[in-house]
């Protein structure tokens, strides 16, 4: 095969490899009605405030069954990253598809104390109420929230002092939980 013939084999190689290349600059992106949560790769426990006092602040609401982080500007501190969580979606996030597992009304949830890395939170009995398929994902907010806001790697939650019974991938349990033990809702 001569010099000239193998040289044009190999830039037919090459241009069949680029050529998706060439057509990416064409594609256009349309507008979007409402905006839609952006993850954003904010180290737990590591935010710098804005000269205002605010940051970024992830909180996880739930969207088909698993968890979806959302981020809001709000003064960086763990009791705000609760109450946040507690409130439920904003409107534009509720018309994005998000929603939260855990009740209705603003829940009270509360750091009750930090010993090393695990964090307990008191919650209001009215988590114990819902319902069956809300378990899971609402604990699962609790405990990926909290990890978040606090940088903590355990969560035990608790109603009137006493360690609550949850639910988790490996059933039931009134330990300390991380976020390994809820992938069943994990993020995507």
């Amino acid at each position: 095969m001569s010099r000239r013939a193998v040289g044009r084999r190999a830039v037919g190689r090459r241009s069949v490899l680029f050529a998706p290349l060439l057509v990416l600059p064409g594609c256009a992106a349309r507008a979007q009605r409402e905006p839609v949560p952006v993850p954003l790769d904010i180290p737990a426990g590591r935010v710098r405030p804005d000269p205002d006092g605010t940051a970024a602040v992830r909180i996880y609401l739930v969207r088909d069954r698993r968890l979806a982080p959302v981020i809001r500007r709000a003064r960086p501190a763990p009791e705000v990253a609760l109450a946040l969580l507690a409130a439920g979606p904003t409107p534009g996030e509720a018309a994005a598809g998000l929603r939260s597992a855990l009740p209705d009304r603003p829940t009270a949830v509360r750091v009750a104390r930090t010993e090393g890395l695990t964090t307990v939170l008191e919650v209001d009995a009215d988590v114990m109420l819902l319902p069956e398929g809300d378990r899971l994902p609402a604990v699962a907010q609790l405990v990926w929230t909290a990890t978040e806001a606090l940088g903590v790697d355990l969560v035990q939650v608790q109603l009137d002092g006493r360690p609550l019974t949850v639910l988790t991938d490996a059933g039931p349990t009134a330990g300390p939980l991380r976020r390994g033990d809820l992938d069943s809702v994990a993020p995507r």
